[in-house]
């Protein structure tokens, strides 16, 4: 990570500044005064994510890109919250799954009510 600040500075260049706005959707890169999305990441495509032990400022995830095979590292320096970064993505990975599990469940007691309703009505057709 430091190696990548070393060519920005090498090339004059600052890195830009970013919004994150993490939700159970994902991951998306914002520009900060035009609210532009710059780049978005549902949770499914992310593979990676965490903040650096040693420099309490990186946080950085890996996502798939939809339209191909390849994959893309994201850093960030955020001004020593990188952990807090972390645990929010965590927490959308906890709430996304919760969602699922329900959502899932709720369509299994559905179908399974549908199979009763579908066998009560096949056994009422052959008792006429």
């Amino acid at each position: 990570m430091k190696f990548n600040k070393h060519i920005k500075k090498a090339e004059g260049q600052k890195p830009p500044k970013v919004e994150l706005t993490i939700s159970v959707d994902g991951v998306t890169i914002l520009d900060p005064k035009t609210k532009i999305i710059l780049h978005q990441n549902p949770l499914h495509r992310i593979s990676y994510c965490a903040d650096d032990k040693s420099d309490k400022r990186m946080f950085t995830f890996i996502a798939k890109a939809a339209d191909s095979n390849k994959h893309f590292c994201y850093v960030f320096d955020s001004e020593k919250c990188a952990k807090e970064i972390t645990m929010t993505v965590g927490q959308a990975f906890d709430l996304a799954y919760r969602r699922f599990v329900e959502t899932t469940g709720k369509d299994i007691d559905v179908r399974k009510q549908f199979l009763l309703l579908q066998k009560k009505v096949w056994i009422f057709l052959f008792s006429l």
